[in-house]
């Protein structure tokens, strides 16, 4: 089930794979993700005048479609490469404005998004299409956000480098539609984020837009969607800052803002339960920790109380978190 042909910046390459190991495999939309064990992936060029071999050195996660995919499966998987190629060319635009190898550092860390490596679209007898990543030796939040491993410091880090990356996204037009801790990846060595799964990105709808486009749906994670994402509402920046407010209470306080079972209690939840008291429970759970500012902590939970606001127009840009380092 492995794809034994990709496409390159345009061009055709045969792949040869070896030391591959199912990492996830989901049955309701036949997608399964790969992951190579080796540290080098050749691509020897299938085309006869361009023969040199290309190589990535380093590991990958090959996201992959059965051959019985349905065409819902497969136009997402368009859409979500697609939207990481419009990423993607904006790193590549941000690196062309800056010349020196300093600023190509900081603008490559500062897009914060899974890079595209190589993809194909085209069904055959094995796969029905699939788009390859770096495999990032790194944590995701839901995982480092369980283990409580992360001082206060480090979850400021985290959080300032997702507001920068996802207002980077939204001012080229673009919402992730999914942002939740298991979507968000973090080597604390490095302090580096990774923002994944662009399954459910989308373009903005135009100002005052009450119509959606055709590709556009209300979809996302209960546990993160804004109170008027239940009801329908045309997708928006601030429907984005809801969720990043949401996770942001998760990731100071180890616990959600709130908990349903159902859709239902979540919609309700969502749209009439009042916020819990955030920075006492920013103040207990780093009680004993020796990085813990308070004053920050105070901004912090009035910047994360204004994301989750119940009315869009209540909630604040998502550059407010410079306010917590000023």
């Amino acid at each position: 089930m492995l794809p034994d042909q990709v496409t390159i910046y345009g061009k055709r390459y045969q792949a040869k794979f070896a030391n591959w190991h199912i990492l996830h495999q989901s049955a309701l939309n036949h997608v399964i993700l790969w992951q190579v064990t080796a540290s080098f992936c050749p691509l020897q060029a299938a085309c006869a005048n361009h023969r040199q071999q290309t190589a990535f050195n380093l590991p990958l996660v090959i996201k992959t479609l059965l051959p019985t995919a349905s065409t819902l499966s497969q136009t997402q998987l368009s859409h979500e490469i697609g939207m990481l190629q419009t990423c993607q060319q904006f790193a590549i635009c941000a690196l062309a404005e800056n010349k020196s190898e300093a600023s190509r550092k900081l603008v490559t860390k500062q897009a914060g998004v899974a890079q595209l490596l190589f993809y194909d679209t085209t069904p055959n007898a094995t796969c029905g299409g699939f788009l390859a990543m770096p495999c990032y030796a790194a944590p995701n939040l839901l995982q480092l956000i369980g283990e409580q491993s992360l001082n206060f410091a480090q979850s400021l880090t985290i959080a300032h480098q997702l507001c920068q990356t996802l207002n980077a996204l939204h001012d080229l037009n673009l919402l992730h539609g999914d942002v939740k801790p298991s979507n968000i990846l973090y080597a604390p060595d490095h302090q580096q984020l990774i923002v994944l799964d662009f399954a459910l990105a989308q373009n903005l709808p135009p100002a005052h837009s009450q119509v959606l486009p055709p590709s556009m749906t209300t979809a996302g994670t209960p546990a993160y969607m804004a109170p008027e994402q239940f009801m329908g509402a045309t997708p928006s920046r601030a429907q984005e800052n809801y969720s990043v407010g949401a996770m942001l209470f998760e990731l100071f306080t180890n616990t959600r803002p709130f908990t349903a079972a159902t859709i239902r209690n979540w919609a309700y939840a969502h749209q009439n339960s009042p916020l819990p008291d955030i920075k006492a429970r920013i103040e207990t759970r780093f009680a004993n920790d020796t990085t813990f500012n308070a004053q920050q902590a105070d901004l912090l939970g009035k910047f994360i109380g204004s994301l989750l606001a119940k009315h869009p127009d209540n909630r604040q840009n998502l550059l407010g978190i410079t306010q917590i380092f000023a």
